[in-house]
């Protein structure tokens, strides 16, 4: 098998050979080819087969670049990820407060995967296996620029597997000094408040129209749940 599992801190700026170049061109036909299945057909009818097909690959060479379909569906939402990143680089200013970080990373999150309810649910919920540290290296791999541009709290999270050690780790680099069972608490309410509401907009179609009004009772909800961050952030005026 010649796929390689890449992490954050392991590639930049090394040698390519030509296989790793045959290789990164070959697993690109195949993320571009879901990338089209699910932008005409949504996440849920990409197949092996319809996949390989669309590459000009047989099913079996598919194996020979991904462990399976949701990992290949994980990196082929790597865009997504990107989006998020580009927005965040995007909105802050630079003098942001630990909360105000945290907030930003929040409200862009979930702006975008309220959005696209259903591959941010496939993503971060529906496949607890998948790392989504790898989902960040494929798009931090096209643009490291990116990732030495995030504060970083977002670069620790962005080495986090999981969306429950994704937010930890955002909320340990900001906030701590606070217990351990205090940042666990607000991460674990943020977590399943967002779920929750992503669930419904990526079940109901007919709610997808109103992701808008979604995201502001979003947002005043975290607010409730993260007032004890605000009062104690250390560089308020």
């Amino acid at each position: 098998m010649v796929y390689n599992k890449f992490r954050l801190d392991s590639f930049w700026g090394l040698p390519v050979t030509n296989k790793e170049l045959r290789i990164k061109r070959i697993r690109g036909y195949f993320i571009e080819a879901a990338q089209e299945i699910i932008d005409k057909e949504g996440i849920h009818a990409v197949t092996i087969r319809k996949v390989a097909q669309r590459a000009g690959y047989n099913s079996a060479t598919l194996y020979n670049y991904f462990r399976n379909l949701d990992h290949l569906l994980a990196l082929a939402l790597s865009r997504h990820m990107g989006h998020y990143i580009e927005t965040v680089l995007e909105t802050l200013r630079g003098d942001e407060t630990p909360f105000e970080l945290y907030c930003t990373d929040w409200f862009v999150f979930a702006e975008k995967s309220f959005r696209l309810p259903k591959e941010y649910d496939y993503l971060f919920f529906k496949k607890p296996g998948a790392d989504i540290a790898e989902v960040y290296n494929e798009y931090f791999k096209e643009h490291p620029d990116h990732f030495e541009q995030l504060p970083e709290a977002f670069r620790s999270m962005c080495k986090e597997q999981n969306q429950y050690t994704r937010d930890l780790a955002f909320l340990h680099t900001q906030f701590g000094f606070l217990e351990d069972s205090v940042l666990r608490r607000i991460s674990e309410m943020n977590i399943l408040l967002h779920k929750a509401m992503l669930r419904d907009l990526a079940e109901d179609e007919a709610l997808q129209a109103h992701w808008e009004e979604y995201l502001e009772r979003f947002k005043a909800y975290f607010l409730f749940v993260t007032r004890e961050l605000e009062e104690v952030d250390p560089i308020l005026p």
